[in-house]
């Protein structure tokens, strides 16, 4: 043992600069592995931490459609502990330049930093008359119309009869104009799901301007000792509560927004898997070069009586030593790289920004390396089985008298030698080419889904109508006596409680043409005594299609309802449910025909839409994009990200493929070459041998990779409850195939160049 000591500590001072070059090293690419596996733990942990930090989930959203806001009244109510408030009011911005009306912000008044908001500049309104903006309206103000914080804004107000009467924006303002003034920016999680621009006055700007009509409002509320049911019954009995509804959507954050997190962290936990492997080989190669014994060395210790595993031991406290050294590095790398985590948009769900220690993560990955580094130099010491001198790899002789040489000596080289080598490469490879072409096809399937409202709800040319305020009179009639109108449905949007659980539905009546919500499975209801429901909201409730739900509404009725089909609903995807209008009525009588949803004839007069939204007011973005379709339209290039990921370790796993098939077979090129094989014979030898290896492997990764592709695609599908389907292109596909075949032979140019250079005389050295 002490002799062991001296040696390791000689060995350490005499290669010290060694040591902590490769340490160094070692520890970045430690590091940077450890950093990727710490980064997808907090970007998994982010929605729970960013949760709780904000002090948890409302236990109650309640939502009511116009008049007197009930939010004073929810929170006097007894186990009522907390209320936020957010009030949809009829007020825009003026444009300084000209005074037009800017319709694009969604005006509220009450809580900017309801349901987990947070300020990011400015400051708080002081005043009634002050407000503040997420950033998309900060971005579009100061982009479009040059306001900047503490810049004074024109806005004009319209009353409730405007708003219950359709008004328009450019009709004179009922309420007035008030003179306001931009204070502040903040940011909340719900922007995930919508990137609309909102500006939001305070709660007592209301009390100020009493006039200003009230089209909506959304009440998320904290309980104590008090059921969501109770709190419910009260809020009905109060005036203005009879059309009040729990709102489905009313976590800090959002299903769909978790869902985006949980498809980006199960890329990255792909990614941390292939970069600690590359990691991994990349740390045994530089500790096993640096602690590498010479065979004299070996010879010496032999002569001197070491035995096998003493030389051994004494390699693996060697390499301890370069991992022990490499540890703080690899550690203050990782804790380094966190701050990058999580990536793009989801950094919106991240606490605490900045550089994160991972107590696990860190201590895990410097326990793998401080083993790996042990037992790499345990390897090293190792002494090895000496390969017979003069035996050259089975087949060459053959290869020679093979017809086509030299592609065919190619071929047998690439079908020759052991069958486990053999079949590894062509493993790996088919592997890496199936990983890379499957990421392709989920990414083009999954921009498909977004792009393609047809697969989650919008089955029709265009919406007409205003779902925030009952309808007046009868829209549909005179839509379907219109000859230039193909199909017409009515509609209006609201809520159901289905066994328990709220659900944002739609009640329909196709009035011309058989327009019904889209249908994933089953089929569309037609009877009172049935209904359809989203894929996510059967997932939730543990039913499907023949089971009987008890359905309920805003009137307290309820009724036993068979599930005939999964449907998507244009402003829930697959988190919605759909009744006829007849069955929707009876559970919410206030129910109005408010939207009527249209497709158009081929060859329809060119004035059919003017003369349509001219009889019928529709405000802008009358329906949001479904919350799920939004958050997967934030994470679509996580698919392609991964995929360049994929094809980096391709490219560098299949440069470390071709480079040791190429040297197994160095003696048989040396043969080749005294038998009178040109150089440029041999540079063909070895093409021919790649790219046998690159064809099979890419025949047997293209098929993997579609499989794998329409998998997860079809997972993704059923997860958000929209129409199935796989996108991918023939031509992006084969395009792939020829970079593969391209790489692979620049690469095996390469290391032809290195093994032309083999003369006979190699042989003679061998020997």
């Amino acid at each position: 043992m002490a002799a062991l000591g001296l040696r390791v500590g000689v060995w350490l001072r005499r290669r010290w600069a060694t040591v902590l070059l490769s340490a160094l090293a070692v520890g970045v690419v430690a590091g940077a592995a450890i950093g990727v596996v710490a980064g997808t733990r907090r970007t998994a942990s982010a929605p729970d931490r960013y949760t709780e930090y904000m002090g948890g989930d409302p236990d109650l959203g309640i939502l009511q459609q116009l008049g007197e806001p009930l939010d004073r009244s929810i929170a006097a109510i007894d186990g009522v502990s907390s209320v936020e408030t957010l009030i949809f009011v009829p007020v825009f911005a003026l444009s300084p330049s000209d005074g037009s009306v800017i319709s694009e912000p969604d005006p509220f008044a009450g809580d900017a930093l309801a349901v987990g908001g947070r300020l990011v500049q400015g400051r708080m309104p002081q005043t009634p008359d002050e407000f503040t903006s997420n950033r998309p309206l900060a971005d579009f103000l100061s982009a479009e119309h040059g306001i900047e914080l503490g810049d004074r804004l024109t806005v004009a107000a319209y009353t409730l009869e405007q708003v219950a009467g359709n008004f328009d924006p450019t009709d004179p303002p009922g309420a007035g104009t008030i003179e306001t003034t931009f204070v502040g920016v903040t940011e909340s999680p719900a922007e995930f799901d919508d990137q609309g621009l909102q500006m939001v006055f305070p709660r007592d700007f209301l009390d100020t301007h009493p006039d200003v009509g009230v089209v909506q409002t959304l009440v998320a509320a904290k309980l104590d000792g008090v059921t969501a049911d109770e709190v419910m019954e009260q809020v009905r009995s109060f005036p203005n509560g009879a059309d009040a509804y729990p709102f489905a959507s009313d976590r800090i954050i959002s299903e769909s927004a978790r869902r985006a997190v949980r498809f980006q962290t199960t890329a990255l936990w792909i990614v941390s898997a292939l970069v600690a492997l590359a990691a991994a080989v990349t740390v045994a190669v530089v500790i096993s070069r640096v602690v590498r014994l010479d065979p004299d060395e070996r010879v010496t210790l032999a002569a001197l009586g070491a035995r096998n595993r003493d030389v051994a031991g004494e390699r693996a406290v060697l390499a301890g030593a370069i991992a022990a050294t490499a540890a703080p590095i690899a550690a203050i790398v990782a804790s380094v790289m966190s701050r990058w985590f999580p990536l793009g948009v989801l950094r919106t769900f991240e606490p605490d920004p900045g550089i994160r220690f991972d107590p696990v993560a860190v201590v895990l990955g410097v326990a793998a390396l401080l083993a790996l580094g042990a037992g790499v130099g345990f390897v090293v010491g190792h002494r090895r089985r000496v390969r017979r001198q003069g035996a050259a790899s089975r087949g060459t002789a053959a290869s020679v008298y093979v017809a086509g040489w030299p592609i065919g000596v190619g071929v047998r080289f690439a079908t020759n030698g052991p069958a486990r080598r053999r079949v590894a490469h062509v493993a790996v490879l088919a592997l890496g080419i199936g990983a890379l072409v499957g990421s392709v096809v989920v990414g083009s399937s999954v921009e498909q889904i977004v792009d393609e409202p047809s697969r989650w709800g919008v089955n029709f040319q265009y919406l007409f109508g205003n779902p925030f305020a009952p309808a007046q009179n009868d829209m549909t009639g005179p839509l379907a006596a219109d000859p230039d109108v193909a199909a017409v449905t009515a509609a209006n949007i609201g809520s159901l409680t289905i066994d328990g659980s709220e659900v944002a539905a739609i009640g329909f009546r196709a009035v011309k043409g058989g327009l019904t919500p889209v249908v994933v499975s089953g089929r569309a209801p037609n009877t009172r005594e049935e209904v359809g429901i989203g894929g996510e909201v059967a997932r939730r409730l543990d039913v499907e299609i023949g089971d009987e739900v008890t359905v309920a509404g805003t009137s307290g009725a309820e009724h036993r309802a068979t599930i005939v089909g999964i449907v998507a609903t244009p402003d829930s995807a697959g988190n919605g449910a759909a009744m006829t209008m007849d069955a929707f009525q009876e559970l919410n009588p206030t129910a109005t025909e408010n939207l009527a949803f249209v497709d158009l004839r081929d060859g329809a007069k060119p004035d059919v839409l003017e003369r349509i939204s001219a009889a019928v007011y529709t405000p802008p973005g009358a329906l949001n994009t479904p919350a799920s379709i939004r958050a997967l339209a934030r994470v679509t290039a996580a698919p392609y990200v991964l995929g360049v990921v994929f094809a980096l370790l391709l490219f560098v796993g299949g440069i470390a493929l071709i480079a040791a098939s190429v040297r197994v077979h160095h003696r048989d090129l040396a043969v080749l070459q005294a038998l009178g094989g040109s150089r440029w014979r041999l540079h063909e030898v070895i093409h021919g041998q790649v790219s046998v290896v690159a064809i099979v492997g890419t025949l047997l990764g293209l098929p993997l990779g579609l499989v794998a592709g329409r998998w997860v695609v079809s997972l993704l599908a059923d997860a958000i409850g929209v129409s199935p389907g796989v996108d991918y292109s023939a031509i992006v596909l084969m395009s792939i195939v020829a970079a593969i075949l391209v790489a692979a032979n620049l690469t095996a140019g390469v290391a032809a160049l290195r093994s032309a250079r083999v003369g006979a005389g190699s042989l003679t050295a061998a020997e």
